[in-house]
């Protein structure tokens, strides 16, 4: 019935998970996770609670797929990918309107980072370590390396090495400590 369910699989209680569908070593589910069936789910993957993994989809290893985050069918997600809660990817679209024509999940390469709530688009590609922001709409696909954000997602940071929080040491007579530095406003956390 299932291909594999991996050394060390670890489940909460609730989770679903259909036939045909493999699972590499040290995975974990959380409460209520629903897998669907013809998935390949690579070795430490996490796949949080809540979480909906719809059929034929692939899942490379190390990644983490936080609470109530929906991966339509058809996706290809890369290793050492972090998918925030609440994602959502998309795979019609058309919307239901012609089911004559396939679905097409998104691409989400190696090392990105999905902000919480980020909304992603049929047959998007999210290049290889770029991150998209909490709460962005992705309407089309997304350069390596790039920070996009907004509704709809806009390329606002051409320079990784922003993306990091810095700490720094303060030199303010107001701050005797060590603080951070959020490289998107230049705001003190």
């Amino acid at each position: 019935m299932f291909d594999s369910l991996g050394i060390n699989l670890k489940w909460s209680a609730g989770c679903i998970v259909k036939p045909n569908t493999h699972f590499g070593a040290n995975c974990r589910l959380g409460h209520n996770a629903f897998v669907r069936e013809n998935c390949t789910i690579g070795d430490d993957v996490t796949i949080g609670a809540n979480v909906v993994v719809e059929n034929d989809t692939v899942i490379g290893s190390r990644t983490r797929i936080q609470t109530g985050g929906y991966i339509t069918a058809f996706c290809v997600i890369g290793e050492d990918v972090f998918i925030g809660p609440m994602v959502c990817t998309t795979n019609d679209p058309h919307i239901g309107a012609r089911p004559d024509l396939p679905n097409e999940g998104c691409t989400i390469l190696d090392g990105a980072r999905i902000g919480a709530g980020a909304i992603i688009l049929p047959g998007i590609v999210i290049g290889k370590d770029a991150v998209v922001a909490a709460g962005s709409v992705v309407t089309r696909d997304v350069p390596s390396g790039k920070l996009v954000m907004g509704v709809p997602a806009r390329v606002v940071e051409p320079d990784p090495d922003h993306l990091a929080i810095e700490r720094r040491e303060a030199d303010d007579e107001a701050h005797d400590a060590n603080c951070y530095v959020n490289p998107f406003d230049g705001g003190v956390l």
